[in-house]
């Protein structure tokens, strides 16, 4: 990833960080870099395809309130291309 865009998503989490938005601190399982996302709700669980800002790896993201779990998807190399 650019470094253009690596500092777009560190100034975008620091402006959430001070406007109080909750943030979570978690890893990419590619990098081990520590990256942040926002915190949902008590009673909500997000997912989404994500992609580390430092190694470019994409990644499935699952949020709830206390934790975030990434995985690798698998190659999938029976899709039709």
């Amino acid at each position: 990833m650019n470094t253009e865009l690596k500092a777009q998503c560190q100034q975008h989490f620091t402006r959430l960080a001070d406007r109080g938005v909750p943030l979570l601190t978690f890893d990419c399982p590619s990098c081990n870099t520590q990256l942040l996302t926002t915190r949902p709700g008590i009673d909500q669980v997000w997912d989404t395809l994500s992609t580390c800002w430092h190694c470019d790896c994409a990644f499935l993201k699952i949020t709830d309130h206390y934790e975030v779990r990434t995985q690798i998807p698998p190659h999938l190399s029976n899709a039709k291309q």
